[in-house]
C-alpha cells in the first residue's frame, strides 16, 4: 500500500523538514510497525513524499474473489 501519510513526517524525522537541524538523520532507512504477531515494513520515498507499507497477505484475503469479478449463486431446484 502506498500512502501520503508518512510516519517520518509525523515524528518530525522528515529529511525535507530536517535540513540543517542537528541530531536528525536525513538518511532514510526502513522502519517496522509491529502489532501482536503482525509485522509491517515501512519504506519511504521522500522524493515523491510517499510511505510504502509492506506485509504478508492474510490467507482469508487470498480466498476472496478478485475486485470487479462477479459471483453468481445458482439456486437448487
Amino acid at each position: 500500500m502506498i500512502t501520503k501519510h508518512c510516519l517520518r513526517f509525523a515524528f518530525n524525522l522528515c529529511p525535507k523538514q530536517a535540513k540543517g537541524i542537528q541530531g536528525v538523520k536525513t538518511k532514510v532507512t526502513p522502519m517496522k510497525l509491529i502489532q501482536n504477531n503482525e509485522e509491517l515494513l515501512l519504506k519511504f520515498n521522500c522524493k515523491a513524499c510517499e510511505m510504502q507499507v509492506w506485509g504478508k497477505i492474510k490467507k482469508h484475503i487470498l480466498k476472496m474473489p478478485l475486485a470487479g469479478s462477479e459471483i453468481i449463486f445458482m439456486a437448487k431446484k
